[in-house]
């Protein structure tokens, strides 16, 4: 799914699911002290991000039948877990999550604690194409 550089809210919903919202969302939530479900967004959505807990082959961001067609495709899917660098993040999993469409293919690397590690994008059957890597990462002292 090619997804276009604007403005837009990461919507959290029971510390667990991401969600990439339209930006007016940031406003809704001020507006009701921060008491707002996911239903209150209905077509405020753009897509979701994220659903933790994590699992080697799980689905998510996609409806039923999307999740039944067997080819993983139009979902998000947790391809692979293998230990994070250990040099960075001693004891952790990094999460692969990969997004494949007709003409799109996506990857993105989650560890826990620190969020997105490597992300690339490319639309077969044309130049665009995009990779980035996290270059640096901070545990803070509390």
């Amino acid at each position: 799914m090619y997804r276009e550089k604007e403005k837009a809210t990461l919507f959290v919903a029971d510390n667990k699911d991401y969600y990439w919202t339209d930006e007016e969302v940031f406003d809704l939530v001020v507006k009701k002290d921060g008491k707002i479900k996911i239903e209150d967004l209905g077509d405020k959505i753009r897509w979701q991000e994220l659903s933790l807990p994590l699992a080697k082959n799980k689905l998510f961001g996609c409806d039923e039948r999307d999740k039944s067609r067997g080819d993983n495709r139009y979902c998000n899917w947790v391809r692979s877990i293998k230990p994070a660098k250990q040099e960075y993040f001693p004891g952790k999993d990094e999460y692969e999550i990969a997004e494949y469409t007709l003409p799109d293919e996506s990857h993105s690397y989650y560890v826990d604690g620190a969020g997105m590690t490597y992300y690339s994008y490319s639309h077969h059957g044309s130049l665009n194409e995009q990779r980035w890597n996290l270059q640096r990462y901070f545990i803070s002292a509390k």
